[in-house]
């Protein structure tokens, strides 16, 4: 700062004295002076040159106006120029290139940046051309033509490089082959950057002579150095030229294609005071043909100066990346103690050659400062990383540079891709709803949830979402709230991040802009996902609208970055339209329906406009619509029914026609040829309006009806008593009716309903039985939904369902049954012609009044009665006519006649009992109530006929009575001897008022028509016997034929009637057997043999077997007669067995048990002992039995079995999953111990066998 404030006060003090010198007359030394002393104060080594060579200074400093032309301060200059070296070539009609990459002369090498080039080319010709050089960034200081025979063409040139330094240098041909072009190169160090050359040029030309003379010049800074070039031109090639005295450096070159072409170019030290002559070239070859041109400059040195300071901090590498178009501020440190420095940036791919691009704007003159900065914009940057450079001017100095410790990254320009998922938008939504998402809310992946999406290549900040509504509704009026929701996986199902800015409750033209604040991650897909309102106040979409939603333009997303938008106009797909939302409608019954001429109003959203004409159109466009039931019956409501329709509200009225009976969620509105989703309850209840019954003269008309009875005789109208006709509309196509409470059968009739027993106007039915009161409701139910109607004041009229009994003869009483005999507010208590009464066939009143019920009434049969119609009337509503019977008094004859022994055995016809009492019985019954039945048989020996016939008999013999009418069984009791017999049974009725006698002759008495026969096998043939007596026992004896041998004995007896064998026996010592006591019951000790089948008198023979041998037995007999009476005869006997001295004997041994798998590889090979201990034994037989489990499989298998060395025997086992067996194989013989056996058993290949067990069992015979 304080280097700044020194400048500025010092620029002050100068302006000063200038101005002060403009007002003034102050001489012009006085002026000079000031100067001399800056400069001094400067460290100004050499005098410079001051305003002008003219002595009359003063005067042209008399006004201010010349004032700002005329003062100059110089700076002294202390580095020293340096000769590099120079370089040369030749060449005629084409350009050529000198190397500037090999320079002589000076301190050698090649052209670096900050050095100096000066270029002395032509050519000769005959013409003014245009000699000079073709590489880029030269500026032509003099470009010299002089007219002669040989005409000189001259320009000389000058360069100062930066960056990367130029290699060669192209000089232009003299465009003919035959006339000479030369170039010669000068290169100097340490010239002035700013200001190479110290001052103008000058130069000189002229003809008749080839030798140039280099004009004077005048430099004005301290250690310039005046360079003397000059071309002329010859008849021939002029190598020995020598440039002006004093000059060195010399660098020349000709050339002779035809006509010759000379330059030379040398240089000097100015002597820092006075104008430099050069003079004259010499040792030039020349004649009057001949021309020349020359020129000379002045080089100005670097000035001595501090050099600036510079250090680029940022970018280093880290943390620097941006995106092409994004602001860097590059930081840096540029510090010069004495000028006013700034600093160029440039960008480059590596940290070396200074050969880089040069970042515009403010990074141009970037200037002083610790730790300031450059804002870069990176807009149109290719993408990569850079190294940042600077390079520093302060008009003084050689430049400084600097390179950034590290790169900064240029991403590509940031992209953001708009678009939307493959998923569809929900097809419908309801009008008036609220909360409501485009996509579906169960939609689980991008190919079913409709969803904008959003990708940023770079990562930014997503500010706002203009979404744009495209269906036919306006959404400016009809939508409101619209929010956006987002997510990364496009999966609504699981869940959403959250939700993207702040609902926006009002759309604008059609739009609505949600505006935000999210950081996207580069990379990643965001899901939006829409939700709005379909209502907006008092406004909502129409049925049949539609809802789109868009995303119309690249800039309706906008940004934290200038990221490069795509994708936009972009939809999501699909159409979501409109449905109207009917959500409440009046009721007039149970808050859920209503009956046929109710007018019903229905308030919801969404249903249009539509004019009258256009109310029952389900399928047109927006503003037309109907109403519908879409249960219980589809039907729609006629246009003329619809007396009222606008966007929120609507009412019809229901018709009796109307082919529906609704239901729940049925009444349906449709707008827009949408219908609503939810559909709102309606029930059209069923409507009972009318009752036809009975239309008999005497039948009351209307709701009236009897219980309904199947032999009711048919009305005219084809009705019966019990059948009414219910009509009405909406009854369903089913449906139950109940009448006073109970449920009333459907039956149809072919004259109503059109044959049915149900249709949905009508209904025929039976009135139910067994209703208890007499009036009441009858109510129709329909089935499809329990809905009701009701018709009050239904009357059940008096039916007869009877009599008690069924049939009665005059006198007697009688029970009228039936019911709904008391139609008034009680039963009656006494008889009132044609309202109350009893009204029997002949027109015969009833006359005694016993009892009146609702169930029955009970009286006498009066005199003069005949079979026909009874009439009961209670308060004046008369009942059907019931056929009432006269009986007569006589009971039918005796059925089902039964014999039973003492034991309550039947006796079979012709069957024996050996018990007594026997029971005779029959089924007694009479066709007259009342009175009691008495049963009578008469029974003879079968030798001995029956007597008893109609009327009283004295033979009967009487049973027990029973009372009438039956039937009943009666049973007489008698105890007859042994004997066979025959019977036959009556019954004879007493009316109860009349005398009894058993012999069916009293004044009450009525025997049945005809005595009826047992059996069916008639007069004199045996119907049973009777047999008391076990059978008599003799002539026991068990002496033979044979003789009780060692094992057998014959028992033998005789009885006097047929009868059964039987010999019951034990081991008993002889001496004790008369008074040894059998068990009667043979099984108590199981010795009695089994009874023979065959009845004999004589002889019984039972032979017994089995005996032991040398034995004493007791035995007695025993013989059943026929009718099961048995004789054990009470004496005991003996006989006894003789001995046997050679016993036999059967004895079982062990071979195996349970074994393992035997198969055919592996069979059963097992040794076994036999003993015998006794003496003198005697093999009579031997076998082996093998019991066992084998599996064999589809088809039967063999089994080997072999004892020792005997010959194996196959035994076939069947086929078999798993099954047991047992084998019996017979041995000849066996070794007895200490000899052993051997059992050998193998099965057939594919069976496998387990054996439970093997036993040999040994028959023998030895010597006690």
């Amino acid at each position: 700062m304080l280097k700044k404030i020194t400048k500025f006060f010092r620029g002050i003090a100068i302006l000063a004295v200038v101005l002060s010198i403009s007002f003034s007359n102050i001489p012009f030394y006085s002026l000079t002076k000031i100067i001399d002393s800056s400069i001094a104060t400067r460290n100004i080594v050499d005098k410079a040159w001051h305003l002008s060579q003219d002595d009359n200074v003063v005067d042209k400093f008399t006004s201010y106006r010349h004032l700002a032309e005329k003062v100059q301060v110089y700076k002294a200059y202390a580095a020293s120029l340096e000769y590099v070296g120079g370089a040369e070539a030749s060449g005629n009609s084409a350009s050529y290139n000198v190397a500037l990459t090999s320079l002589t002369g000076g301190t050698g090498g090649a052209v670096q940046s900050g050095d100096l080039v000066i270029v002395a080319t032509g050519f000769v010709q005959t013409s003014n051309l245009n000699p000079g050089v073709g590489t880029a960034g030269y500026t032509e200081e003099a470009d010299l033509y002089q007219n002669d025979s040989r005409d000189a063409n001259f320009s000389v040139n000058w360069k100062y490089m930066t960056g990367a330094p130029d290699t060669t240098v192209n000089c232009l041909g003299s465009g003919s082959a035959t006339n000479g072009a030369v170039c010669e190169v000068h290169v100097w160090r340490n010239a002035d950057p700013t200001n190479p050359l110290d001052v103008v040029s000058t130069t000189a030309q002229s003809n008749n002579s080839a030798i140039p003379n280099s004009p004077p010049i005048t430099p004005i800074t301290t250690g310039a150095v005046i360079i003397s070039a000059g071309l002329g031109t010859g008849a021939a090639a002029d190598t020995s030229i020598t440039a002006p005295t004093g000059y060195g450096n010399q660098v020349d070159i000709s050339v002779d294609p035809g006509n010759a072409a000379t330059v030379g170019i040398a240089s000097k030290a100015w002597s820092g005071a006075g104008t430099e002559d050069p003079a004259a070239w010499t040792a030039w070859t020349t004649t009057t043909s001949d021309s020349w041109a020359a020129v000379t400059l002045a080089i100005r040195p670097t000035p001595t100066n501090t050099p600036p300071t510079l250090t680029v901090s940022q970018p280093d590498g880290t943390g620097d990346t941006v995106t092409v178009g994004d602001l860097y501020n590059i930081t840096y440190n540029l510090d010069d103690p004495e000028e006013v420095v700034t600093a160029a940036m440039y960008y480059d791919t590596d940290a070396t050659g200074l050969n880089g691009t040069a970042i515009t704007g403010s990074c141009t003159t970037a200037g002083e400062g610790t730790g300031v900065t450059c804002s870069w914009d990176t807009t149109g940057m290719t993408p990569g990383s850079y190294y940042v450079y600077g390079l520093t001017s302060d008009g003084i100095a050689a430049q400084v540079s600097d390179y950034s410790p590290g790169v900064i990254t240029i991403n590509a320009p940031a992209t953001l891709t708009i678009g939307a998922t493959a998923g569809s938008k929900t097809a419908t939504l309801n009008s008036g709803a609220t909360s409501q998402y485009a996509n579906s809310t169960t939609c689980n992946s991008t190919a079913t949830c409709a969803a904008f999406t959003i990708l940023s290549s770079s990562g930014e900040t997503l500010n706002s979402i203009k979404i744009t509504e495209t269906g036919t509704t306006n959404a400016s009026n009809n939508l409101s709230n619209l929010a956006l929701f987002y997510d990364t996986d496009g999966n609504y199902s699981n869940g959403v991040t959250g939700q993207y800015g702040a609902t926006v409750a009002a759309y604008t033209t059609e739009t609505a802009t949600v505006s935000g604040s999210l950081a996207l991650v580069a990379g990643t897909t965001y899901y939006f996902y829409v939700r709005t309102d379909l209502i907006n106040g008092a406004n909502d979409p129409a049925g049949g609208e539609t809802i789109n939603f868009q995303i119309a333009a690249n800039a309706d997303v906008t940004t934290s970055v200038a990221s490069t938008k795509s994708g936009a106009p972009v939809s999501l797909a699909g159409t979501t339209t409109v449905k109207p939302n009917a959500t409440a409608v009046s009721y007039q019954v149970n808050s859920d329906g209503a009956r046929s001429g109710y007018s019903a109003t229905v308030t919801g959203n969404g249903f249009g406009v539509a004019p009258i004409g256009s109310r029952g159109n389900c399928a047109g466009a927006v503003n037309t619509g109907c109403v519908q039931f879409v249960v219980g019956g589809t039907a729609t409501v006629a246009t003329g029914d619809v007396s009222a329709w606008a966007n929120r509200s609507l009412s019809f009225t229901v018709n009796s026609a109307l082919a529906s009976n609704g239901g729940a969620s049925a009444l349906q509105v449709s707008a827009g040829a949408q219908a609503d989703a939810t559909p709102l309850t309606f029930f059209v209840y069923p409507t009972v309006s009318s009752v036809t019954n009975c239309d008999k003269a005497t039948f009351p008309t209307g709701a009236f009806g009897r219980e309904y009875d199947a032999t009711d005789a048919a009305c005219p109208n084809t009705l019966t008593d019990g059948a009414v006709v219910v009509t009405g509309d909406h009854l369903g196509s089913a449906g139950a009716v109940t009448i006073l409470g109970s449920v009333a059968t459907q039956s149809s009739v072919a004259a109503f309903c059109g044959g049915s027993a149900y249709t949905s106007t009508c209904t025929a039915l039976r009135v139910p039985t067994s209703l208890a009161s007499n009036t009441g409701n009858l109510v129709l139910t329909r089935s499809s939904d329990g809905k009701t109607d009701t018709l009050a004041g239904f009357r059940v009229l008096p039916r007869i369902t009877g009599f008690t009994p069924a049939s009665q003869s005059e006198g007697g009483s009688i029970t009228v049954d039936g019911n709904h005999f008391c139609q008034g507010v009680s039963c009656p208590t006494v008889f009132s012609a044609g309202v109350d009464d009893v009204v029997f066939t002949s027109a015969k009143s009833a006359t005694t009044f016993t009892s009146w019920s609702a169930a029955a009434m009970a009286t006498v049969v009066p005199s003069g009665a005949v079979t026909g119609d009874v009439v009961l009337t209670s308060n004046g509503y008369a009942s059907n006519g019931k056929n009432f019977t006269l009986l007569s008094p006589t009971p039918d004859d005796s059925t089902s006649l039964t014999q039973k022994d003492g034991n309550a055995v039947t006796i079979a016809v012709g069957g024996t009992a050996s018990t007594t009492p026997i029971q005779l019985s029959m089924t007694m019954q009479a066709g007259v109530p009342g009175g009691t039945l008495y049963p009578q048989i008469e029974y003879k020996d079968a030798l001995t006929a029956l007597v008893c016939g109609s009327g009283a008999c004295a033979a009967a013999i009487e049973g027990t009575g029973a009372a009438g009418p039956g039937p009943a069984t009666g049973s007489v009791s008698i105890t007859p001897t042994d004997d066979v017999y025959q019977w036959q049974a009556r019954v004879c009725r007493n009316n109860g008022v009349g005398t009894h006698t058993a012999s069916c002759g009293g004044t009450g008495d009525y025997p049945s028509t005809n005595w009826v026969l047992f059996g069916g096998n008639g007069a004199g043939a045996t119907d049973f016997k009777v047999d008391t007596v076990a059978p008599i026992i003799s002539s026991v004896s068990s002496s033979g034929p044979p003789s009780p041998g060692t094992n057998t004995a014959t028992i033998t007896w005789t009885t006097n009637e047929l009868a059964t064998s039987q010999v019951q026996y034990q081991a008993v010592a002889t001496a004790s057997c008369s008074a040894f006591v059998f068990a009667n019951a043979c099984s108590t000790n199981n010795d009695c043999t089994s009874i023979s089948t065959t009845p004999v008198y004589s002889p019984h023979t039972t032979n017994l077997s089995n005996l032991n041998s040398g034995t004493d037995y007791c035995y007695r007999v025993r013989s059943k007669d026929a009718a099961g009476n048995e004789k054990i005869d009470t004496n005991n006997y003996s006989f006894s067995t003789s001995g046997n001295l050679s016993p036999s004997k059967t004895t079982r041994f062990h071979i195996a048990g349970v074994t393992g798998a035997i198969t055919n590889a592996t069979p059963l090979s097992q040794s076994f002992l036999v003993a015998m201990p006794e003496n003198a034994t005697t093999t009579k037989s031997i076998f082996v039995e093998i019991k066992g489990i084998y599996t064999s499989g589809a088809s039967s298998k063999d089994v080997s079995v072999q004892v020792n060395s005997e010959t194996a025997k196959t035994y076939v086992v069947p086929a078999s999953s798993t099954s047991y067996f047992k084998i019996i194989h017979q041995v000849n013989s066996i070794a007895v111990d200490p000899g052993t056996n051997t059992l050998i058993v193998t099965p057939q290949s594919n069976t496998t066998l387990n054996i439970l067990s093997a036993d040999i069992y040994v028959n023998y015979t030895y010597t006690p």
